[in-house]
């Protein structure tokens, strides 16, 4: 792996502490910029995360106008994000409905890769998280630059798209389980 500061910060938490693989963080996305963090969220094949607003405002809409499933469900590493969160002085969630405490590299989270957390099946969408504006603009474009370099694509450093393939519940403590 490339010599990175912030990789490297990664490694050390990672000496002191391996990874849990435990649901950190729910979040639902109630509107633009409005997040609750319950300790339980519902998941739904059809509706996505029950309460979230990706059932009627996304940014991935398929031809007939219905949201996009690809973009159903997004899953955050916990300590890539508290990494960010501490050097930028600034606690903004990106609103990833499941912050996990464990990488999610593409080398296991592939394109059409299945995990389980709770009683929900996921699969991992063909869709890139490349970080949104309002991510660069909170914790700053030299992050977004960083998650982006050609190195770093295959750590998924900013997280992954999910679509549901089996409806379930997914409690705060739950731990993912690839299948």
């Amino acid at each position: 792996m490339i010599s990175d500061a912030r990789l490297t910060l990664l490694r050390t938490s990672l000496d002191s502490e391996p990874y849990s693989n435990k649901v950190t963080s729910l979040c639902i996305r109630k509107d633009l910029g409005v997040r609750e963090h319950p300790l339980t969220i519902e998941l739904d094949k059809n509706k996505g995360v029950l309460g979230d607003r990706w059932i009627w405002k996304t940014w991935m809409y398929l031809e007939n106008g219905d949201p996009d499933p690809r973009v159903q469900v997004a899953v955050c590493n916990a300590r890539i994000l508290k990494l960010l969160q501490e050097e930028k002085n600034n606690d903004y969630h990106p609103g990833d409905n499941i912050i996990v405490d464990r990488d999610l590299p593409a080398e296991e989270f592939s394109p059409a890769a299945r995990f389980q957390i709770g009683s929900a099946i996921l699969e991992v969408s063909t869709v890139y998280n490349d970080a949104c504006a309002k991510f660069a603009r909170e914790l700053g474009k030299d992050v977004l630059k960083w998650i982006n370099l050609p190195e770093h694509l295959p750590l998924n450093l900013r997280g992954i798209y999910c679509q549901i393939v089996e409806s379930g519940t997914v409690y705060l403590g739950d731990k993912l389980q690839i299948l």
